[in-house]
């Protein structure tokens, strides 16, 4: 049976830390977690195995004063510490981050919805691509080579020569269409994947229990959704057209003029 990994407690220093204080980001011991609630009352702490410390990188902590955030500045919309309160934001309206980590957490559950409706559409897209429009252009070009290689067939060698023209240019149209494809194919995919990622980060956005972390670390995430590229508009490719048979002939009878010198 694996053995599950034991965090060391930040006070006693003894590997026996079950909990972990968000605001002071640190790992407590039960007996050390009673020693801490009397003296810091406000302090949210959960189980340890409950958290992912890469997701709080961020600092809980005022830059200007070095003391954490207690409220939420309505005015200026950011985070302030109670030294914040009778300095630059004095007379400013203060709401508690419950309320503020509510509203952010519906603003980035909708916009969720949004990216994954945005990943509906880019599945849709490249798969009608993949399945229908791929198959379509080869299916095209396909029946452009069995036409000439037709006529082709009733004719000598001069014939011949002439569909392996008409077909060689049909290769490379084909060959310049699939490359813009696949260039949109990877485009589609490559911002179908950046959706993905946007989701996913998320999904683990939104377990976060602590309001002040979760605040600060979707303000990141919200940021990155808007610079994310939107999907782009994903135009057909161009046809090459019939197989013109008048043309095909015109070819043969013109190359059968040039080698026996009939006009």
């Amino acid at each position: 049976m694996a053995q599950i990994s034991s965090n060391k407690c930040n006070t006693c220093e003894k590997d026996n830390a079950g909990l972990y204080c968000y605001e002071c980001q640190y790992y407590l011991c039960a007996p050390c977690r009673l020693f801490h609630d009397k003296f810091i009352k406000n302090h949210k702490v959960t189980e340890s195995f409950k958290i992912d410390r890469s997701m709080f990188a961020s600092t809980l902590k005022c830059e200007s004063h070095n003391l954490e955030y207690v409220h939420y500045c309505k005015n200026c919309k950011c985070l302030t510490c109670l030294a914040c309160t009778t300095t630059v934001h004095k007379s400013h309206e203060f709401t508690d981050m419950t309320e503020v980590a509510a509203s952010a957490r519906e603003d980035l559950k909708q916009t969720n919805c949004n990216v994954k409706s945005k990943l509906n559409v880019l599945s849709a897209l490249i798969d009608e691509i993949e399945n229908i429009k791929v198959k379509n252009l080869q299916e095209e070009i396909n029946q452009f080579v069995e036409e000439a290689r037709m006529i082709s067939d009733e004719l000598l060698r001069i014939i011949e020569s002439v569909a392996e023209q008409n077909v060689n240019r049909a290769t490379d149209f084909l060959t310049n269409e699939q490359q813009g494809m696949n260039f949109e194919l990877a485009k589609l995919k490559k911002i179908r994947k950046d959706y993905r990622s946007i989701t996913e980060k998320i999904d683990q956005l939104v377990k976060i229990e602590h309001d002040m972390t979760f605040y600060v670390q979707q303000k990141s995430l919200t940021k990155d959704f808007v610079e994310t590229e939107s999907i782009p508009t994903v135009t057909d490719p161009d046809k090459i057209g019939k197989f013109k048979i008048d043309d095909f002939i015109d070819q043969v009878v013109e190359k059968i003029q040039s080698k026996y010198s009939i006009r």
